[in-house]
């Protein structure tokens, strides 16, 4: 477990552990190699990675895809984490907070996914919402 309250320190985390617990918001910020518009903070080939948010935020600053989870088997579980603010435009403008690839998965637990968009400005001319939210519920 690390803690984080940066962007280079959670993606260190993201990097060589199993689990990060935020210490304050993190706003990303375009950076070559640290992330960049179209998938923002990377999760991939990460079996079990949970990020606790403590109350936090990732704030994708209006310009920038908060999350991408990819990579077959990759599993993330995001607890008392808020996604906001997060923006994914153009021709791979899926998931503006957080965009979950195939063969991956995300749990949500307490955690607010808000003021995000997804905006297609290649195909359509207004913002469109892909949203599709499952109920899971435990026996």
């Amino acid at each position: 477990m690390k803690y984080a309250g940066t962007q280079i320190e959670l993606l260190d985390a993201i990097g060589n552990d199993t689990s990060a617990i935020l210490t304050d918001n993190i706003d990303l910020e375009y950076s070559m190699g640290i992330a960049d518009s179209d998938t923002g903070i990377v999760i991939e080939n990460a079996q079990g990675f949970v990020i606790d948010g403590a109350g936090f935020a990732i704030n994708g600053r209006g310009s920038m895809r908060c999350l991408y989870v990819g990579g077959s088997g990759t599993t993330v579980e995001l607890r008392n984490l808020t996604v906001t603010n997060g923006s994914s435009t153009g021709s791979s403008a899926n998931g503006g907070g957080i965009y979950v690839d195939q063969g991956a998965a995300a749990t949500l637990t307490t955690s607010p996914v808000t003021g995000n968009i997804a905006h297609v400005s290649v195909l359509w001319d207004r913002p469109i919402d892909r949203t599709t939210m499952r109920k899971r519920t435990s026996k």
